[in-house]
């Protein structure tokens, strides 16, 4: 059990009062989350900001991690290696989105559509996934209409950006989607697994 497992799951036992409904493991996961969300967020955000990309780093991360909290995925097996590899993939696709380049507008706007279309089969596919608890199928249907609507939301908003010249806007978005979207598929959880990580 690591450090942050330990101390999450001391408060969780000091939160649940007998007779309780909650677990201590639920909540301990749950804290556990939120304690790493908030070390995730401060990193990134420090890069972010050496690297000069503080706006679409920011952007990149707000969007993934409300999608992810409907949608779950992928998680490595250890909290600090999660924290390290999710920030580098979260903080290069923040920095692409900061970075990339398309000749013409309607380019940048089939680029949207693509990344809204792969995000939407593996969201409508595979979430919500989880390796604590199996979401029941009442809230895999809400998750998933959620999902549907944030993204559709998201896309329509990005076109827009697109058409008033804030691309940047528009490839944070679908960034976001494209590393929420791929932390669901089998794929992702196949390769960590193989270079015994999840």
């Amino acid at each position: 059990m690591s450090k942050l497992e330990q101390f999450s799951t001391s408060i969780a036992k000091g939160l649940v009062k007998h007779g309780s409904t909650e677990s201590v493991r639920t909540i301990s996961h749950g804290l556990e989350i939120m304690i790493l969300q908030g070390l995730n967020l401060g990193f990134i955000l420090l890069l972010a900001y050496i690297s000069n990309s503080f706006i679409s780093v920011l952007i990149t991360t707000l969007i993934y991690f409300l999608l992810r909290s409907f949608s779950g995925g992928l998680h490595l097996s250890q909290a600090w290696t999660c924290l390290i590899i999710g920030n580098l993939l979260l903080l290069g696709m923040g920095y692409g989105a900061s970075v990339i380049e398309l000749p013409h507008w309607s380019y940048e706007m089939l680029f949207l559509v693509v990344a809204y279309s792969y995000a939407m089969v593996l969201n409508l596919r595979y979430a919500p996934q989880s390796r604590v608890f199996t979401f029941p199928l009442e809230q895999r249907q809400k998750n998933r209409r959620i999902l549907t609507v944030l993204l559709t939301v998201g896309l329509l908003f990005s076109l827009v950006m697109i058409a008033n010249g804030f691309e940047r806007l528009a490839f944070s978005y679908a960034f976001a989607i494209i590393l929420q979207s791929t932390y669901l598929h089998p794929a992702s959880f196949w390769f960590f697994r193989q270079v015994k990580l999840a």
